[in-house]
């Protein structure tokens, strides 16, 4: 559907620096804060679907990032066989709505909060599954008495107190950018041996993950989960139904924290003595073993929280997705 009234976005931005040594220069880095006001948002409105179209392009609001970039860097030892240096980086980031179409006023149906990110995530809230006791079978019957169908088993959801699964009992559950991102370089040299080792970590943002998809109970039930049963009360995963694939509100089920740390790269070289190489018309010889991507820390149960983040955020589903491989390297650098 066109919109012939669109224009571009526009952003003023601020920013403010300091740059820092000491110790000689041993210890140094940046400091750089911003601020950056959008307004005429290029975004995707949702459209009453009796207009024959879901949602059109449209100038929607306004937004303000504000954010800190740190950088250190220190040469912690330093001799003439030993030396040792540490580089770290940190970015935070905080993204809010501002203003919409209709000015300080939420827009739910686009997922749209005054204060909160553009991306995020509204929806029901799982909080466990229902389980076969006096309790929580008188609980469920104050829901059953205004139009639920909840039975032991099945997915419980947060309630605002009224004891009615409505739109108003939707929350956001996150955000799909991450709000801080860090990395940690530390590089050694002993004699003619160096080594070093690269982490980065990235921390604050949520992912849809729709591999749960395949954990259900009838054709697609492929993935061993952690199903409830009358003998295995769990608050994990709901009862499997026979003949169902989409059990009553399963997609409170994907959403999970994406925090994750991976070792980036490990690498250990040696430089063969200059007094060996000239004899070889070579002024310079180094051997090394590089590692890519070897560890990863997450609580994320799909495949790659790395590769599944990016997707989410170009709005495409995020359980089927990559890995970032794993690269071992045998390398020769050789100057002449």
């Amino acid at each position: 559907m066109p919109n012939t009234t669109l224009t571009w976005e526009t952003t003023g931005q601020w920013n403010a620096g300091f740059d820092f040594g000491f110790l000689g220069n041993r210890l140094n880095g940046t400091i750089d804060v911003y601020l950056q006001n959008t307004k005429d948002l290029l975004l995707d409105r949702q459209l009453p679907i009796v207009s024959g179209f879901n949602q059109i392009k449209s100038n929607v609001g306004k937004t303000r990032n504000k954010g800190l970039e740190l950088t250190l860097n220190s040469l912690n030892i330093n001799n003439k066989n030993f030396t040792w240096s540490t580089d770290l980086m940190m970015y935070t980031n905080k993204e809010e709505i501002v203003e919409l179409y209709n000015g300080k006023e939420d827009d739910p149906g686009s997922s749209w909060f005054i204060g909160e990110a553009i991306n995020v995530f509204y929806d029901y809230k799982k909080i466990g599954i229902w389980q076969d006791t006096p309790e929580d079978r008188a609980e469920m019957e104050k829901f059953n008495q205004n139009g639920s169908n909840f039975t032991p088993g099945t997915i419980r959801l947060w309630d605002n107190g009224d004891y009615k699964i409505t739109s108003e009992d939707r929350v956001i559950q996150g955000q799909q950018r991450p709000k801080v991102i860090l990395s940690l370089n530390n590089t050694f040299r002993y004699k003619d041996f160096d080594f070093s080792f690269f982490f980065e970590g990235n921390f604050g943002a949520m992912i849809k993950n729709n591999i749960s998809y395949l954990n259900q109970a009838h054709r697609n039930g492929n993935v061993k989960v952690d199903y409830w049963t009358p003998t295995n009360p769990t608050n994990a995963f709901p009862r499997p139904i026979e003949g169902v694939d989409y059990l009553p509100y399963y997609e409170t089920l994907h959403y999970e924290k994406s925090d994750f740390i991976k070792l980036r790269n490990v690498t250990l070289g040696y430089t063969i003595p200059s007094h060996i190489t000239k004899k070889w018309d070579i002024s310079r010889c180094r051997v090394y073993v590089q590692a890519q991507n070897s560890w990863m820390w997450t609580n994320f149960t799909g495949v790659d929280p790395e590769s599944a983040l990016n997707k989410d955020v170009d709005g495409t589903y995020a359980g089927y997705t990559r890995p970032t491989p794993s690269t071992w390297l045998v390398g020769l650098n050789i100057s002449f």
